[in-house]
């Protein structure tokens, strides 16, 4: 095994990611990462998460039940997927029921790993519910990418939640943030720590500045289109797209992505001009921001993923087009290329100046090149010049 290799990334290594979303859902940091990884010349299992039988039958991913039962799956070359048994539920109420579903975790993720012949792997955990898969299999260097928190997830987590992330961020080689402000909000308590912010495939992005043809749902609605894509949860402000497809009853809003179960669906279905559609696959996404005039992201601003760093933030600038967002930490670091409103009026009226004012050739073009900064490419390898900085220093 090698820590360095051309352009400084890891190559020859095992990793192991325990992920909080599973292989097949909305490509996120996890996803993009561990196929970049396998893609290094390194061997990678993706480990789906535990979910509890209600959950999964009452969130529809009831097929994930029977999965467990194949075992490990080859995804691609170099890059396994691993989906766990259910968990027990009750594991945020209790901190026993907690270090049995984790003893079941480990259980399951060293039986596969050893029939693939992984040894003192890369180790990457993504939650503080995790916190005693720290050193699986003798891990090499363990890391946590506290990347997803939202306002409140601790809290929403339980009372052991707290006490479970300040365990993981002691034992932990690395932590990763996608925002320096939420490593503060972690109290120092990191061992090491690197900020290695969301990103995008920019290249497919990019495309949409080429001009695509509409795609047939967007066809013949209404211009201007305002719209926003990606999953829709609760932390998405419903009554402020309420609000906007209400005051401007001639425009068009769409939402494009899967329905989460915390949505606020009642609210979104309350005005005729607001459209939600399903899901589409990633490679037809610059098409439907192609159409769109205005690009949205209407989080909840006290509510949201804290600190968040949309990936659909990045999206929307490598495809060229104007953006306005809700007050979010991640959209004011944008400001030169993006509009922030304030509340629900100015949103209102930042829309309608994006409509009259932003969508000229030079500021496509301005946010593209913008975008490029933020290239995938970029981020994973930050994240291998931290890996490499405290492995270094670990087996000095």
């Amino acid at each position: 095994m090698t820590t360095q290799a051309r352009e400084g990334l890891l190559n020859g290594w095992d990793v192991i990611l325990v992920s909080d979303c599973d292989w097949a859902e909305l490509p996120s940091r996890r996803q993009v990462f561990a196929r970049m990884f396998a893609q290094s010349g390194n061997r990678v299992i993706y480990v789906e998460p535990m979910e509890s039988l209600p959950l999964l039958f009452e969130s529809l991913k009831s097929e994930k039940v029977g999965r467990f039962a194949q075992g490990i799956t080859q995804a691609e070359h170099n890059l396994w997927v691993l989906s766990p048994p259910p968990a027990a539920p009750g594991d945020a109420e209790s901190p026993l029921i907690n270090r049995m579903n984790n003893n079941v975790l480990r259980a399951r993720i060293e039986t596969e790993a050893k029939s693939l012949g992984f040894r003192k792997p890369v180790l990457i955990l993504t939650s503080p519910a995790l916190h005693l898969l720290a050193g699986l299999l003798d891990a090499a260097v363990t890391v946590y990418d506290c990347s997803l928190q939202r306002a409140g997830m601790l809290e929403e987590m339980g009372a052991w939640a707290g006490g479970w992330e300040r365990d993981l961020l002691a034992s932990a080689d690395l932590t990763v943030t996608v925002s320096s402000d939420l490593m503060q909000s972690k109290g120092g308590l990191a061992r090491a720590s690197a900020l290695v912010p969301n990103g995008c495939d920019t290249e497919l992005f990019g495309s949409a500045l080429n001009g695509m043809e509409t795609p047939d749902p967007l066809r013949e609605l209404p211009r201007p289109i305002l719209g926003c894509t990606g999953g829709i949860h609760g932390w998405m402000d419903a009554g402020l797209l309420a609000f906007l497809a209400s005051r401007r009853p001639n425009w068009s809003f769409v939402l494009v992505g899967p329905k989460g179960a915390t949505a606020d669906i009642h609210t979104l279905m309350s005005e005729k001009n607001l459209h939600l559609l399903p899901r589409v696959p990633q490679s037809e996404l610059p098409s439907y921001l192609a159409a769109f005039n205005v690009a949205l992201i209407p989080y909840k601003a006290g509510e949201s993923p804290v600190r968040p760093d949309p990936v659909k933030l990045y999206e929307y600038l490598a495809a060229g087009r104007p953006v306005v967002s809700t007050d979010l930490p991640s959209a004011r670091s944008r400001q030169r290329l993006i509009r922030i409103a304030k509340d629900r009026r100015d949103m209102l009226k930042q829309c309608e100046a994006a409509i009259e004012l932003d969508d000229t050739p030079k500021l496509r073009a301005d946010r593209a090149q913008a975008a490029r900064d933020f290239s995938w490419q970029r981020r994973f390898a930050d994240l291998n010049t931290a890996l490499i900085r405290v492995m270094s220093t670990n087996h000095k």
